[in-house]
């Protein structure tokens, strides 16, 4: 673990390397590590970086359901990450495209892989997670 680089050390290196207007982001999870290279390097992020794509936003902008409690009912402690998915928002240059989803939209998953699709710890994971197929 203490090997591995910050998430600003890892964007700086990766957005260095890379041609202007380039970089395709997939935001998966709370915005932080985007927030934070944003802070840091904004007109780096700015010449490299062409398009975000944020992956379940109702889930991952998750600390606005604080209302400014600290606790979110997705994350528990929004400590680290209240304010976190706002900045980004407000910070990302007008010319980097971004795109939203919430819930995955296209993405589907559910009954085919409930039924019939043999044995595994994969399905029996999946179907705990999804309650047999309810949520």
């Amino acid at each position: 673990y203490d090997q591995v680089d910050d998430e600003v050390t890892a964007y700086r290196k990766a957005l260095t390397s890379a041609a202007n207007n380039s970089v395709v982001i997939a935001s998966i999870g709370e915005p932080l590590a985007l927030r934070n290279i944003l802070k840091a390097e904004p007109e780096l992020f700015a010449a490299k970086v062409k398009e975000i794509y944020y992956m379940d936003g109702g889930y991952n902008f998750g600390c606005g359901d604080s209302k400014g409690s600290g606790t979110s009912p997705w994350i528990g402690s929004t400590k680290d990450c209240d304010g976190a998915a706002q900045y980004v928002i407000n910070n990302v240059p007008r010319h980097i495209v971004q795109y939203f989803t919430l819930n995955g939209e296209d993405e589907r998953t559910g009954s085919r892989f409930q039924d019939g699709c043999g044995k595994g710890p994969v399905k029996d994971a999946y179907q705990i997670y999804t309650n047999y197929g309810t949520r």
